[in-house]
């Protein structure tokens, strides 16, 4: 992200949200697999954010590898032996994604 200042009520407020989002994820209050999307949906946001900025990529691609798999809102939409199957597969993508995000952000 540049360092130029918000412009805009919307970038503080976007700013505001993307620091509050990635602090949960780091802090494992909120799985990665669940604060991704809604950070990458950010990143247009913020104002002064390049679309090759290495701190949202790391999430555009968790957002991307876990784009097939329910969230936990989703979960009761869902059939209980789809979730089951998929059980495996979402334990693995969470650590995954933790070690992921840890290595590349800059905090």
């Amino acid at each position: 992200m540049t360092d130029r200042p918000a412009r805009t009520e919307e970038e503080i407020e976007s700013r505001k949200k993307v620091v509050s989002l990635a602090q949960d994820m780091l802090g494992g209050k909120l799985p990665f697999l669940e604060g991704a999307n809604p950070l990458y949906g950010l990143s247009i946001k913020v104002g002064g954010v390049e679309v090759s900025d290495p701190d949202f990529m790391v999430f555009t691609g968790i957002a991307s590898d876990s784009d097939h798999l329910p969230l936990e809102k989703q979960r009761q939409y869902w059939q209980p032996e789809a979730l089951k199957r998929l059980e495996p597969e979402i334990k693995q993508k969470k650590k995954r994604h933790a070690w992921l995000a840890r290595l590349h952000v800059k905090i």
